[in-house]
């Protein structure tokens, strides 16, 4: 059998505020999953809970708990639903179909207030969908036929495994702390199996008709074929839960795991076809006026109940049994009975107290693998090895409340104060409205331009306004935007810096050219350099010469301007040798003129 994974009891234990003795030797621990699986989508918020009616068969895994807060539920929130509160997945004609692993987390303050409305549940409509390792804390689920904690029907081939359920779970008929009905169509032609296993409720179920710890209704049925001589079973099972929920019904059919045991029941070559709780036990308060038992309320013997037993008290009723009324019995069945008869009923057999705490009670059962009685110290009663008990006990205590004012009041509202202790209980307690008007303050500061004021308003409408201020005086800064010249006048622009207001102001001519431009000439080897200087206006005039350069040759010709030399010396023909002549008198006596090109004559 698989094991409880230890997150449950360590909620359990959050959720009863004190300590709880487990096994934890024997109890094999699963961590949560930190990465979602291939082919799940991971459920992170109550928005990502809410889409899985997006696709329906569809498998999805919690990475944290779900918490709704009360905002989500009042107008305007995102799961009011005009009053009714979240919305259950799945329908009649749309049926869920795939996988929810809760991961060990928790699901929180799921509400549902829909008294008219069929199918209510965290889920409406599962068929053949498996529902696992999820837990239900706070829950407070309302309808009317089909009503369930975690599915309102639940179809098919469908399973619920190590799952919890605390809360309120309430509804007209067919209620259950997990389902308000579970079995399996006529459609269905092969043997098979709807569980719930592994499981705890504690939470409170009420109804009028057919209520049950676990499930309402449940119901089983078998499919012969003589001609083949083939028999196929449909069964509704619960193995290995525990109710600790105190279970009523208004008329009657209230039971500690199912308020109905329904369908036919067929033995065929040694197996029997039917409804079956195994293996399982009830501790809490049940109570009908007709047909109350501490596992089922009534049958019509088409319920096998084996290994179990119940402590649970009961209300007064008619057609009541320790177990359940009109059942299979198959033994190894025990209730607790002061009476001290001894006698055994139509299912069960009475004990006492200390009957019912000693081991050599229980002939039959398994207390090497599934029971045993060395768990804890205050809970002298067969246990179960894998699925952690809390007691109806440890969910009382004492409680300390803090108080917070968590609506204020006014002349038109009452007001509001929350008391919450630790383990998470809460009341409210009215204030009375208060005697006036209340207004709050909203203060409109002066301007440059206007006065300030101080506006008094009251929701209910009514509002005057009084306190003025002086308006403010312009505090302004000036900047010149269009710079005056002897042509144009110039722009300056004051603005205030409180409310931006601005004004400009002229800016006369200047009285004198404005030179903004310049232009400077180079010398060459004949002219002089010069700086040339523009007003706008056109007029201009020139400073800064420089000399000119003058030639300079290299051979006939100026390096600069490119003119060539005048000089006979450099002439041909007659005048060259004429020229030459001169040149030889000159160097005979000495004489040393130059050319224009710099060239000495001799």
């Amino acid at each position: 059998m698989k094991k409880i994974i230890a997150l449950t009891l360590a909620l359990l234990m959050s959720l009863s505020c004190f300590s709880v003795i487990s096994f934890a030797e024997e109890t094999e621990t699963t961590e949560h999953l930190t990465e979602v699986p291939e082919g799940y989508i991971g459920i992170y918020t109550p928005d990502d809970l809410d889409n899985i009616k997006l696709d329906l068969s569809g498998k999805y895994i919690l990475m944290n708990d779900i918490t709704f807060e009360d905002s989500d539920y009042i107008n305007g929130g995102r799961f009011y639903n005009s009053g009714k509160g979240w919305e259950p997945i799945g329908t009649y004609s749309n049926k869920f179909r795939g996988i929810l692993d809760g991961n060990g987390y928790a699901v929180r303050n799921l509400y549902i207030n829909d008294s008219s409305c069929d199918y209510i549940g965290l889920f409406g409509y599962v068929l053949s969908g498996t529902i696992k390792n999820l837990i239900l804390i706070n829950a407070k689920i309302i309808g009317k036929m089909y009503v369930g904690g975690i599915a309102g029907y639940f179809s098919g081939t469908s399973v619920i495994f190590n799952c919890l359920v605390d809360g309120l779970v309430s509804g007209d008929s067919y209620v259950g702390g997990f389902c308000g009905y579970q079995g399996i169509p006529d459609s269905v032609t092969e043997n098979c199996y709807n569980i719930i296993s592994t499981s705890i409720n504690t939470s409170t179920v009420n109804g009028n008709n057919y209520v049950g710890g676990f499930t309402g209704k449940m119901e089983s049925s078998h499919t012969t074929y003589d001609y083949q001589r083939r028999a196929y079973g449909k069964i509704s099972k619960i193995e290995y839960c525990i109710n600790q929920g105190n279970i009523s019904a208004a008329d009657d059919h209230a039971g500690g795991f199912c308020g109905l045991g329904s369908g036919s029941y067929f033995q065929y070559r040694g197996e029997h076809f039917c409804a079956e709780v195994i293996n399982s036990y009830n501790i809490g308060v049940i109570s009908a006026p007709y047909y109350a038992g501490g596992i089922g309320g009534y049958s019509a013997r088409e319920l096998l109940i084996e290994s179990c037993y119940s402590i649970g008290s009961f209300e007064p009723s008619k057609n009541f049994d320790g177990i359940a009324v009109n059942s299979l019995r198959s033994g190894f069945l025990y209730y607790l009975d002061e009476s001290g008869s001894e006698i055994p009923s139509e299912i069960g057999t009475p004990k006492s107290t200390d009957q019912m705490k000693k081991q050599t009670t229980y002939e039959g059962w398994d207390f090497n693998t599934i029971w045993t009685m060395d768990g804890r110290a205050d809970y002298p009663y067969p246990e179960l090895r894998d699925v952690p008990l809390v007691l109806p006990e440890d969910l009382t205590h004492k409680h300390e409340y803090t108080s917070e004012v968590t609506k204020e009041a006014n002349h038109l509202e009452e007001g509001e104060t929350t008391y919450t202790c630790e383990c998470g209980d809460t009341y409210t307690e009215i204030i009375k409205k208060l005697e006036g008007h209340t207004y709050e303050e909203v203060v409109t500061e002066p301007t440059c331009t206007a006065k300030g004021y101080t506006t008094y308003t009251c929701e209910c409408g009514d509002s005057y306004i009084s306190d003025y201020v002086s308006v403010k005086e312009h505090i302004y800064s000036s900047e010149i935007t269009t710079p005056a010249t002897h042509l144009t006048e110039g722009i300056k622009t004051y603005t205030c810096s409180g409310c931006g207001n601005e004004y400009k102001e002229k800016i006369a001519k200047n009285p004198q050219h404005t030179y903004t431009t310049s232009k400077v000439t180079k010398p060459t080897c004949t002219d002089k350099g010069y700086t040339s200087h523009y007003c706008e206006c056109g007029d201009s005039y020139n400073d800064n010469y420089t000399s000119a350069t003058g030639h300079k040759y290299n051979g006939q010709t100026c390096v600069n301007c490119g003119k060539k030399c005048s000089c006979n010396c450099h002439k041909s023909g007659f005048m060259g040798f004429i020229w030459k002549i001169i040149r030889f008198f000159y160097k005979l006596f000495k004489i040393n003129p130059v050319c224009d090109c710099g060239v000495a004559h001799y």
